[in-house]
């Protein structure tokens, strides 16, 4: 194997191994004390090197009796790429940037109540 071909191997297993990151954003236990069990997310471009972002649509509500609704915190967030975002992102200099944005909304608190003592 010449020195060419080493360093073209060496090159794209790096290219696979840098392929995939992950940004996480949390907020304290006191506003949000525990984190739903699933994530929710979709996928966000930014176009023209950022200038134009698309915003994704978080909603933590949950539908009560009648025509209530729960407004939940957002309890974490997560934005990832891959492999796939990256070659977009390269192919088009940087000019369309794919990412996943997902994030996990925080349980309901228990409602308070009485607890009876025993006889």
């Amino acid at each position: 194997m010449n020195l060419r071909t080493r360093a073209a191997a060496a090159a794209f297993c790096w290219l696979l191994a840098t392929g995939c990151y992950h940004y996480r954003a949390g907020v304290s236990e006191a506003a949000a004390p525990r984190a739903a069990d699933r994530y929710t997310g979709e996928v966000v471009w930014a176009l023209a090197w950022g200038l134009v972002q698309e915003t994704p649509i978080v909603n933590c509500d949950i539908p009560l009796a009648g025509t209530d609704t729960l407004k939940l915190p957002v309890a974490e967030v997560r934005v990832s790429t891959n492999l796939a975002f990256v070659l977009v992102t390269v192919a088009t200099l940087g000019f369309a940037a794919p990412a996943r944005v997902e994030w996990k909304c925080a349980k309901a608190k228990p409602e308070g109540g009485v607890i009876p003592l025993p006889r």
